[in-house]
């Protein structure tokens, strides 16, 4: 029967089959089975099935078209399709907003219409707004029902008084709704509404009236709901649910719900405080009760019921992201059971068949994405509704490095409706242009933006790029887009011509790392600080003085002054100043190594205490025992690592073929942490990978080592260092740790003093009456 109530003949199997067979040799992809059971489910009438065969030869334009001049039945049967093969499948759009839904009600001569657009087609524009709309005011204007309100509410504030104006405080156009002099007034922000007061009858207390009784004026707190008799009962009482729809008046006594038996108290408990989770009945009671964990031995709130036992809320999901092989069955599947001899198992082994499949794939994983799916194919159902206007011919790599990302349950966070992530790719596809760097870099350069950068790089979408090194010109652009033309001008032409052309030239020989676009950040607002000085000093660059240069060095510059001196050599050499001289910065004094004692303590941590994380217990023993700066070990990756007879050993100069043996502890350690990090070590890859893809770990790092207890970094090199150069010759040492000759000569001077000095200077300023003492 249809939606009137009248029969409908169903459609001959054997002409659907037919149907479903067309379909399949168009698109192949789909699958006879999908295809066949879309069909039975939505062409269910004789006239469905007979508008479908008509079709039929045109099927493969309407999975390639986005044209909407097509019957109803071929429009929800596109969309049934589209998830499985999104690359062939197009759906109809509106033909007046470009949508696409399911259900296109309105027809034209050129396609169907959404019910907005049919809205607006068939319904006369509102005078005021523009909006469709069916009233009329008393003029015989077409008003819709908000511009209606609008329109008396304005003319009610008239009538008391209460035109629009400028508000004295903020300044905006508003009603004005207190008026504190004869020409200015206060909108309703700026003078909020405050209910009048009174002495409460019941606490006696100055608040405001929230209903005034017989009695008197009574506050929120002191005023209840009348007491009536209840429908049921007929006691008089505070009622539950008041008389409506034909049924009575109902107190709270006497309203139920539906109930049934929790299975962990076995008591009748309301139905709508019930939670049905893995085949366990649970109550509110409870669930609120605090619980001893089967797995983790906490006493937390109560998250499932298996057959191993109660679980916590985070033990229930480690449990359920867990696919791991069941002894017992052999199975890939969550294992919520335990054997008798205490083995986990999975749950059909244990007693309860709990299908843990995703819908779609079939594939056994963590799902709560909606519809039953698992993470990876609501993941991907989400990117193809995000691309699908995307007009780049790299669609399907673009999906797929969203997807390759992060983990599936990570990317459906990432892309959730509302997300920054989600709108940046709105606003990306509806430019209606390929992806590429010139694109991106017109956006607002921000972590979010960053963070798709890395991924399309990382997944071949876009080519690889020095991106700390390019992120400055959009930056640079920011910076300067208020400045006066006089300060931006000198500044762009040195970043782009000095700063910017050398470090290009450079990446052929060394990275551009986030400190060195740090460092050029803070030489530009050191820069621009300075012209503005000289600007609103009402001074030149071609006329400034080194007296005056000293000035600002001394008074305004500060610990950044030195920052300017590469600018102030470029301004010379251009003539746009004249030859002055700014101080270098002054390098600073090693750092106070650590005792001994504390090194070796944190070095036994990392190499000992299984409670610390893995990569940090790898990254501390490095630093602990061979003095690698940090900057170095994050560069490291699986291709400098070697694994020889007598040990693994560690390439830290590429240019000079040197690798260092490492000890058999850090050796194991830096070997469990690649199979944490990686499962299967793959060349190329990041021996401390980051958050974002393809890139290395970031100062987070080093900051979750002081975190864990860890001494400062810095500090912990200065003693690996001060304790190597003591035993191998400075030479050695660079080729091994691959640091400068000019770092290790510093070093070694730093451990073992050179006390000729000392005696030189004891010699030369002794007293000449008396005997040397040398």
């Amino acid at each position: 029967m249809n939606a009137r109530g009248e029969r409908v003949a169903p459609p001959d199997p054997a002409v659907l089959d037919r149907h479903a067979m067309g379909i399949c040799a168009l698109i192949p992809e789909l699958g006879f089975p999908t295809v066949r059971t879309a069909l039975q489910e939505l062409a269910n009438t004789r006239k469905a099935a007979a508008q479908l065969g008509h079709h039929l030869q045109s099927a493969a334009t309407l999975m390639d078209s986005p044209s909407s001049a097509v019957p109803a039945v071929l429009i929800r049967l596109a969309h049934r399709l589209q998830p499985f093969a999104p690359g062939r499948v197009v759906l109809p759009t509106c033909v007046g907003c470009g949508r696409a839904q399911p259900r296109l009600p309105g027809v034209t001569a050129t396609g169907r219409l959404c019910h907005t657009c049919a809205i607006r087609t068939y319904k006369p524009a509102c005078a005021t707004c523009g909006k469709p709309t069916k009233l009329q005011d008393a003029g015989g204007a077409w008003r819709c029902r908000a511009c209606r309100g609008r329109a008396r509410r304005s003319a009610a504030r008239a009538e008391r008084g209460r035109p629009k104006g400028p508000c004295a405080k903020c300044g905006k156009i508003r009603w004005i709704m207190k008026w504190i002099e004869d020409d200015a007034g206060l909108c309703g922000s700026c003078n909020p509404y405050q209910p009048p007061k009174s002495t409460c009858i019941g606490c006696r207390r100055e608040r405001p009236v929230h209903a005034r009784t017989p009695d008197g004026p009574m506050c929120a707190s002191c005023h209840k709901r009348p007491a009536r008799p209840c429908g049921v009962c007929g006691k008089v009482g505070r009622l539950y649910r008041r008389e409506r729809d034909g049924q009575p008046a109902v107190c709270a006594a006497c309203h139920q719900k539906p109930k049934t038996v929790c299975e962990l108290c076995g008591k009748l408990r309301e139905c709508a405080a019930n939670r049905e989770r893995d085949g366990a009945s649970i109550c509110a009671a409870c669930r609120a009760k605090k619980i001893e964990c089967a797995r983790c031995a906490r006493t937390r709130s109560l998250g499932a019921y298996f057959p191993l036992g109660t679980v916590c809320d985070s033990c229930y999901t480690a449990i359920r992201r867990k696919i791991t092989e069941c002894p017992a069955c052999g199975r890939r599947q969550p294992l919520i059971g335990k054997a008798s001899d205490g083995t986990l198992i999975c749950g059909p082994c244990a007693g309860r068949e709990v299908d843990y499949a995703c819908a779609r794939c079939r594939k056994v994983a963590l799902k709560g994405a909606g519809d039953n799916l698992c993470y990876q194919c609501a993941v991907a159902d989400r990117i193809a509704a995000l691309l699908r206007g995307y007009l780049g011919p790299d669609r399907e790599q673009v999906a797929a490095a969203l997807a390759a990302g992060r983990t599936g349950e990570a990317v459906w966070q990432y892309l959730q409706p509302g997300k920054p992530a989600t709108r940046l790719l709105e606003q990306l596809v509806a430019a209606k242009l390929p992806f590429s760097h010139a694109l991106l870099d017109g956006q607002p350069q921000n972590n979010t933006l960053h963070r798709l950068r890395a991924i399309l790089m990382h997944g071949g979408v876009l080519p690889e790029r020095a991106d700390h090194l390019e992120r400055l010109v959009p930056w640079l652009d920011e910076q300067l887009a208020n400045q006066p033309t006089h300060i931006a001008h000198p500044v762009r032409t040195w970043m782009h011509w000095r700063v910017l052309r050398r470090a290009r030239r450079r990446l052929a020989t060394r990275p551009f790392t986030p400190a060195a676009a740090h460092f050029a950040r803070s030489q530009a607002l050191a820069t621009l600080r300075f012209l503005t000085w000289i600007d609103n000093k009402n001074l030149s660059l071609a006329a400034l003085t080194q007296a005056e240069l000293e000035r600002w060095l001394t008074a305004e510059g500060g610990p950044s002054a030195p920052y300017i001196r590469d600018f102030m050599a470029f301004a010379a050499q251009r003539g746009l100043a004249q030859e002055l001289t700014v101080p270098e910065r002054v390098a600073a004094d090693p750092l106070t190594a650590l005792e001994d004692d504390e090194r070796w303590h944190h070095l036994r941590r990392a190499l000992t205490e299984e409670s610390l994380p893995i990569d940090l217990r790898a990254l501390g023993a490095l630093m602990l025992l061979y003095g690698i700066p940090f900057t170095r070990i994050r560069e490291l990756r699986t291709d400098d690592l070697d694994q020889r007879d007598d040990g693994l050993h560690v390439a830290l100069d590429r240019r000079d073929g040197h690798r260092l043996r490492l000890a058999d502890p850090v050796a194991d350690l830096l070997t469990r942490h690649l199979h944490h990090a990686h499962g299967e070590i793959t060349p190329g890859r990041w021996l401390f990978p980051g958050a974002l893809p393809g890139q290395p770990a970031s100062e987070g790092l080093r900051a979750r080592l002081s975190r864990h207890g860890f001494p400062n970094l810095a500090r912990a090199r200065a003693a690996a260092l001060i304790t190597l150069l003591q035993d191998v010759p400075p030479p050695v040492l660079c080729a091994l740790l691959g640091i400068s000759s000019t770092t290790a000569e510093r070093w070694a001077r730093h451990a073992q003093p050179d006390w000729a000095a000392y005696l030189h200077a004891r010699s030369t300023t002794a007293d000449p009456g008396k005997a040397n003492p040398t």
